[in-house]
């Protein structure tokens, strides 16, 4: 499994335990990996409810209450987060962009109520698609500085499908949330 896989895959793992407790869901966050030449296969299969109630254990300094601060020091960003997602709420559906260098291309589209990014390289194939539901969820504190990890996890637990796809030449990654308590 490749570096940029792991971190992938715990990179989502992690925003999604990053959320408090709310109602009972339906719903499962699902992980699926497997790795064709070491036949590795992890399944990772929770209720969202479980996710949830996990998070009310996390309390640092960078997240409390279901909310990540962006930037705790008052630094200044370049671009802002939450204009870009309003702009891009906004916007109609469409290829924003595509970029193709060789063998590797890139495109980044609004379709169908969701936020899609396809990256291509010869080695590895990475598929990432948000609900726009999700990301409006995300900026919903209305703080400039502030993600709100725990409302986005409660619109991702409303959406059936993929979120995140990786396929690489030795590997396949998915993550996913749907109603079923095993992966398929």
């Amino acid at each position: 499994m490749t570096t940029r896989t792991r971190l992938l895959a715990r990179l989502f793992l992690a925003s999604l335990l990053l959320a408090p407790g709310v109602g009972a869901s339906e719903h499962w966050l699902h992980i699926s990996v497997d790795a064709e030449r070491s036949d590795e296969r992890v399944r990772v299969n929770l209720p969202i409810e479980l996710v949830e109630s996990m998070i009310l254990m996390v309390d640092g300094d960078d997240f409390r209450a279901g909310r990540l601060v962006l930037d705790r020091h008052g630094g200044r960003h370049d671009l802002d987060v939450f204009a870009l997602l309003a702009a891009l709420r906004e916007a109609r559906d469409g290829e924003y962009i595509a970029i193709q260098d060789g063998d590797d291309f890139v495109r980044v589209a609004k379709e169908e109520g969701r936020l899609t990014i396809r990256v291509e390289e010869p080695e590895e194939q990475v598929l990432v698609r948000v609900p726009l539901a999700v990301l409006d969820a995300l900026v919903s504190s209305g703080e400039g500085r502030e993600l709100d990890v725990a409302a986005a996890i409660r619109a991702l637990a409303a959406d059936d499908g993929s979120v995140i796809t990786v396929d690489g030449d030795d590997e396949r990654v998915r993550i996913w949330v749907d109603r079923h308590s095993r992966c398929e």
